[in-house]
């Protein structure tokens, strides 16, 4: 009977995490931001991919003083393993759209809780809805896995 179903093919499938935030200066408590995700890796994790963008409203023109930290607007986020060690981090206080970063297996990552940080400090306002900061990171986790020509379920390789 189980020579019947085929040979598995290996599939990737995905996880996305996401943390984004848009500044809206509704209340005071908006200008400051901070949150924690966390998600598990196994032995299947493939590869890590983390796509990061930063916009503040006139940072072409405030950037430096943004910088020096006279107007205070950075966003913060790093990406931390099992073991502790930061694998991946940026702190930016101009716009920034770099292409994404990739973490490969090499054979493997290490297995257990990650967590994503993000810190970040911003302003908008909700009078014209034209001056926003805002932040999105996404961690996006491949994982490989066999699946079976007859069934519909990936199980772990």
């Amino acid at each position: 009977m189980e020579q019947e179903r085929g040979e598995p093919q290996v599939e990737r499938t995905q996880e996305t995490h996401t943390i984004a935030h848009t500044f809206d200066w509704t209340s005071l408590d908006d200008v400051e931001y901070s949150n924690v995700s966390t998600f598990y890796v196994r032995d299947d994790v493939a590869e890590i991919v983390i796509y990061f963008k930063a916009a503040f409203s006139g940072s072409e023109f405030t950037g430096a003083f943004d910088c020096n930290g006279i107007l205070g607007r950075y966003v913060e986020a790093t990406l931390t393993d099992a073991t502790g060690v930061v694998v991946w981090s940026e702190n930016v206080c101009e716009d920034y759209n770099p292409l994404n970063s990739h973490i490969y297996a090499d054979p493997t990552l290490p297995n257990g809780e990650w967590t994503l940080e993000v810190n970040a400090r911003g302003f908008g306002e909700s009078a014209t809805n034209t001056l926003k900061d805002s932040f999105s990171v996404v961690v996006t986790v491949y994982k490989d896995c066999l699946e079976y020509p007859t069934e519909n379920l990936c199980v772990d390789s």
